[in-house]
């Protein structure tokens, strides 16, 4: 178990909390947090900026967030498409249940998400991108039965 330094209320969004990913492609840093709706009515994605002098949240209300309305929506992690989190590319990740792989979504504000079927094991869960070698990962969420896996970001690319 990590060690717990602070806790922070929820603001009046009525956020769903799903996933939460650290983002390092923003100035400032920020993090990403998804909700889960097993539709995807009204299922959004958040962000909300790090305090480059704490490390803290700047607020406790998200700074930036977009009703994207994915079924089964789970972690998510964005690449710097260009300037602003608008022009990012956001890599997410869709549960399809226990018996059937899960979906890879890649999506920019403005336009359709890219559906990449069968991508990932079942269950996939958060999402973290590493840099240097170009790596989308996500862990899945199934007690004794869990996987880490990665995909190549530029192969899913639209």
């Amino acid at each position: 178990m990590l060690p717990r330094k602070f806790t922070y209320e929820r603001d009046n969004n009525n956020v769903r909390f799903s996933a939460i990913s650290l983002d390092r492609s923003t100035t400032p840093d920020s993090v990403l947090v998804t909700e889960y709706d097993e539709v995807g009515d009204g299922s959004r994605l958040f962000r909300w900026n790090i305090n480059y002098e704490t490390r803290e949240l700047s607020d406790t209300t998200a700074d930036w967030a977009y009703q994207v309305n994915i079924r089964a929506m789970q972690g998510a992690a964005a690449i710097k498409g260009g300037e602003g989190p608008d022009k990012s590319w956001y890599y997410i990740t869709r549960s399809n249940g226990r018996d059937k792989r899960g979906d890879l979504l890649v999506w920019q504000p403005g336009k359709l998400a890219t559906i990449y079927e069968g991508t990932w094991m079942m269950g996939p869960e958060d999402m973290t991108y590493r840099p240097s070698t170009d790596e989308m990962w996500t862990v899945n969420e199934y007690p004794n039965d869990r996987y880490v896996m990665s995909v190549t970001a530029d192969r899913f690319r639209p």
